[in-house]
């Protein structure tokens, strides 16, 4: 009967400080709250507080835990920050490296290279123009000067060719003035021949 009595009195006792701890409001987390829980939970002496060492233990290792959880995220963000230099730096480059490429290709569509230089295209369309256009002038004004040149040397080849048959025109003519004169000369010459040989004949007859 004691025993049970004793059994009793020791499950009640169990349960009552059981009931007691789950009553207890939980501990916070982080630091602010942890100290003033720590100092809202200590007694009082005289104008101190005296605090349990296992909750000053429990609140040094919180305090630790926080220095190195925050030394962790400065070192995580350095390297977030150190990563997202890097693929800045990446992207910068590839961006200038892009545009490099963009105004190569401009570059390209709007010049052309000649004998070496280059030209833009419409500079080069300007002064292809400029070239044509002169060498048609100069087409033209030899083909002009060509025309002309070929009617002088016409006009030269009919007054060459007029002076030529003037010329057997007055040489004909003077061929026969001269076969004329030739001819009258010598029925002069016979005129005269034949009158001296007369005078001769006629003293003979007598005789």
């Amino acid at each position: 009967m004691k025993n049970l009595i004793l059994l009793t009195t020791l499950l009640l006792s169990s349960l009552s400080t059981i009931s007691g701890q789950n009553s207890q409001p939980a501990e916070p987390e982080n630091l602010s709250e942890q100290f003033k829980f720590l100092l809202d939970n200590a007694e009082t002496y005289s104008e101190y507080k005296v605090i349990k060492e296992t909750r000053l233990n429990e609140f040094w290792r919180l305090l630790e835990d926080s220095v190195q959880q925050f030394k962790t995220d400065i070192a995580t963000a350095q390297k977030i920050h150190s990563d997202q230099q890097t693929e800045i730096e990446f992207l910068q480059k590839s961006i200038k490296e892009k545009d490099d490429l963009l105004a190569t290709t401009d570059f390209a569509m709007t010049h052309i290279r000649f004998l070496g230089v280059d030209f833009s295209k419409t500079s080069f369309i300007i002064i292809n123009v400029i070239l044509i256009g002169g060498l048609i002038a100069l087409l033209a004004l030899g083909s002009f000067q060509y025309n002309i040149n070929r009617i002088t040397a016409r006009q030269k080849v009919l007054d060459y060719q007029q002076i030529e048959e003037e010329f057997n025109t007055l040489r004909s003519q003077s061929l026969e003035k001269q076969i004329k004169l030739k001819r009258e000369l010598q029925t002069e010459r016979n005129l005269i021949e034949d009158m001296r040989s007369r005078p001769t004949i006629s003293k003979k007859m007598p005789a």
